[in-house]
């Protein structure tokens, strides 16, 4: 029997088949778990992981290239120029644009708006008191600024008044002449009749004048 084992080895060493030896071997190492292997593929995905994706790759890239063109694009200067030149200026900063910006002139609009601020509030405190003190006041004495009212009849009233106005005037000048002629003729008279005593002169004459004048007064001239 040995000796049969022995020809079946070397003629299968021969021909190239593995014994039952070896492949009891080999069946034994195939039984074995692949611990490396395993472990090659976590490692893998654990690199796949620490490396960005393509799309993050591509818009970081992207983003980088457009601050470069941005900062050496000579247009994006000249539209930036174009802005800061076309802002447009209060009139207090119009006398000296080139530091409008400043903090000087920052503090110097701050102190002219409450400049201003300040101008406003005394104008109301006037208006206020101006309201106050014509309160009551009758301005449009004719009515020429209400449109309710007829100009031209306020304007024949007008002068209907005037006139009315200038001859009580005239009567009153005439009934003052008119006593003190009278009051001339009464002291003639006190003279003529011998009225002893200056004050009883004038206290006659006085009454006379006053009566005289009384009487054109009530009788209208």
């Amino acid at each position: 029997m040995d000796g049969d084992l022995e020809d079946n080895t070397i003629s299968n060493i021969v021909n190239g088949l593995p014994n039952e030896d070896e492949e009891s071997d080999q069946e034994d190492d195939n039984d074995e778990p692949d611990l490396d292997g395993n472990s090659s593929l976590s490692d893998e995905g654990d690199d796949d992981e620490d490396l960005p994706s393509e799309s993050e790759a591509s818009i970081t890239s992207s983003q980088a290239q457009r601050t470069k063109k941005k900062r050496n694009d000579p247009d994006a200067f000249a539209t930036s120029i174009s802005r800061i030149l076309d802002t447009k200026l209060t009139s207090s900063k119009r006398a000296d644009p080139v530091l409008s910006r400043s903090k000087s002139a920052a503090e110097a609009t701050r102190s002219l708006a409450d400049s201003k601020l300040e101008a406003k509030a005394r104008a109301q405190i006037r208006a206020e008191k101006r309201a106050a003190s014509e309160k009551g006041r009758v301005k449009d004495v004719l009515g020429l600024q209400t449109p309710d009212v007829d100009t031209g009849k306020l304007l024949e009233e007008e002068k209907r008044l005037k006139k009315t106005a200038q001859r009580g005037v005239i009567h009153l000048f005439n009934a003052v002449r008119a006593a003190q002629v009278k009051a001339e003729e009464a002291g003639k008279e006190a003279r003529s009749q011998g009225v002893v005593g200056m004050q009883k002169r004038e206290e006659r004459v006085n009454e006379m004048s006053k009566q005289g004048f009384l009487d054109l007064i009530s009788s209208g001239g």
